[in-house]
């Protein structure tokens, strides 16, 4: 293949300038936004970003990432790159979102030299100005201000980072020549990529249409997927066998895949690329009801696309590798695997690039109205970032956005959860069950709400439901010994805590609660002079306990039970 013009440094320096001006520019108002859904486990209240040292522990030990069991994922470079935020900047919201930020800017780069690199053979001052309107859609659009404003989708951001640097990587030394070196900085950044966040588990099969697509070569040249394949291989059997760990555990639905597919291609064109042209209505956790025709659409505009790919192959590659690209992003979490939730307004997010770019190819004939189309497609997806930001204010701007929107029963309880105890709370709650009857959290926030107001036995009640419902949820026993111990049963307060730090004994919260627990009790029965009792609650008390100065006082208290049981032992 010919080589392109060599790019102009002064150039390319003004349009990484204009990229991260328009980056800034676009989330400026989105710094001191709050935390949010899984934030709270993930970054507000996880201890285990809160120290630097030592950084390898992410790397073999899964809770690391959150406090919560549920959300717990085998993303190693997500809280290292926290513990690294909170060394510079504390628990400082903005200091978190700047490094959001910050990393949207190095994949909005990313974009540019991606999409450079694959225009060279036009001339240099075209493939540039290309690069540069897709870069900067990609910059400010809406959609990825959802992983900006949502502290812990930085593993998101950080795995387009890493995956967009591994194609570039890829596709220059393609050009340029095959060494040790340039494979090994290619698979070093694959791998990079996968242990921010598995969507990139596709690369494989996007190597594979770059080769057959782009460089139109045969189907032998398909070894060249091979060394992907392994680091993903070798990746997936350590967590898996080396650690014990499954990702699929805590984020597969047990809808079945085929079901799934259907809905996922209305979501295609209902949802996603609904939310690129206007993303206005786009929200967390959509209630989106399901309907036969557009399932029926979204398959006609899936099988038109793929009919333009095959169509297109020849004459205008590019075009066709970025129909396939921009599925394949979009396959990990929106095709057959069943993945909860089913729809999540980011996941577009990583094949972007690809759909802005198949664009401005389909209007490559024509440069003026490229560029027009472009412009005002920036202009808009600035002043639309700007509008939609603020929504990430607080729980409740997000959560109200999205009821007034149409949201699912997580929206209506998110927002709940938000208010104080009245009417709207209560009937946001019963909402939520309507939609979702068997919502565990729903359940609880309604049962401890009737047990602050005063109907304490309809709330324990609904409380003691919810763990029937999932006795497995450590969640669930642990609201439950909250609610007991408001109403004023520490003896069934103490098992339901117990029996969650039991469920999930890597929560400090839960172990912190079952330890206070037992350790009232044991004082109290120690008051009593009943120190047999007292011996067995602080024994358990000390089981749960997490290493601290409490650790001390247990053991003091302990030992004079003991010592004292023993001498009451010997009189009788």
């Amino acid at each position: 293949m010919p080589g392109r013009a060599p790019a102009k440094p002064v150039g390319v320096l003004w349009h990484a300038a204009l990229v991260v001006a328009l980056c800034v520019a676009a989330f400026i108002n989105a710094l001191g936004n709050g935390f949010h859904i899984d934030d709270r486990a993930r970054v507000a209240d996880n201890p285990e970003i809160e120290a630097f040292y030592p950084p390898w522990r992410h790397f073999v030990d899964p809770t690391t990432s959150s406090t919560q069991a549920n959300t717990r994922q085998y993303r190693p470079l997500l809280p290292l790159s926290l513990s690294i935020n909170y060394a510079i900047s504390g628990d400082s919201r903005v200091g978190f979102r700047i490094g959001n930020l910050l990393l949207q800017i190095c994949a909005s780069w990313v974009v540019y030299l991606l999409v450079r690199e694959l225009l060279h053979r036009l001339a240099g001052a075209r493939a540039g100005s290309t690069a540069l309107l897709v870069a900067a859609l990609f910059a400010v659009h809406p959609i990825s201000g959802v992983p900006v404003n949502y502290i812990c989708a930085r593993d998101l951001l950080l795995m387009q980072v890493f995956l967009g640097a591994s194609v570039w990587t890829y596709l220059r030394m393609r050009r340029i020549g095959e060494t040790p070196l340039r494979w090994a900085v290619c698979l070093s950044c694959y791998l990079l990529s996968l242990l921010a966040k598995k969507n990139g588990i596709v690369l494989p099969a996007l190597i594979g249409a770059v080769e057959l697509l782009w460089f139109t070569g045969s189907w032998r040249r398909l070894w060249r997927v091979l060394p992907f394949g392994a680091v993903a291989a070798a990746l997936m059997a350590f967590v898996r066998f080396g650690l014990g760990f499954s990702d699929l555990a805590n984020v597969v639905h047990r809808t079945d895949s085929l079901t799934y597919f259907a809905h996922q291609l209305q979501h295609h064109v209902f949802y996603y690329l609904r939310n690129f042209v206007w993303p206005v209505p786009m929200r967390q956790m959509p209630q989106l009801d399901i309907e036969t025709w557009r399932i029926a659409v979204g398959a006609s505009v899936a099988a038109a696309a793929v009919g333009v790919a095959v169509w297109q192959r020849r004459r205008r590659p590019l075009l066709a590798l970025c129909i396939v690209a921009y599925a394949l992003m979009l396959s990990p979490t929106s095709s057959f695997l069943p993945m909860h939730p089913e729809t999540t307004p980011y996941r577009p997010y990583p094949g972007s690039p690809w759909l802005f770019l198949g664009v401005a190819m389909a209007l490559g004939a024509w440069p003026r109205v490229q560029r027009a189309v472009f412009g005002a497609a920036i202009a808009l997806g600035l002043a639309l970032s700007l509008y939609l930001n603020p929504i990430w204010s607080t729980e409740q701007t997000l959560y109200r956005h999205s009821v007034a929107y149409g949201g699912n029963a997580y929206a209506h309880c998110g927002l709940a959860a938000s208010l104080p105890d009245g009417d709207e709370k209560r009937q946001l709650l019963e909402r939520a069950l309507e939609l979702e009857p068997g919502y565990v959290d729903a359940h609880l926030h309604l049962g401890l709400m009737q047990i602050r107001v005063g109907d304490r036995a309809t709330g324990l009640s609904r409380l003691r439901h919810t763990v029937a419902l999932r006795p497995d949820s450590a969640e669930a026993n642990y609201w439950l010994s909250v609610g007991l111990a408001k109403a004023g049963r520490a003896e069934e307060a103490r098992q339901a805590a117990m029996e969650s730090a039991r469920l999930d004994p890597h929560s400090v919260r839960n172990r912190d609660a079952a330890s206070r627990h037992a350790f009232e009790l044991g004082m109290q029965a120690m008051r009593r002079k009943d120190y047999a009792r007292a011996v067995t609650e602080l024994e358990a008390a000390l089981r749960v306990s997490l290493p601290g100065p409490n650790i001390a006082t247990l053991q003091r208290a302990l030992a004079v039970c003991r010592q004292r049981a023993s001498r009451t032992g010997s009189t009788r």
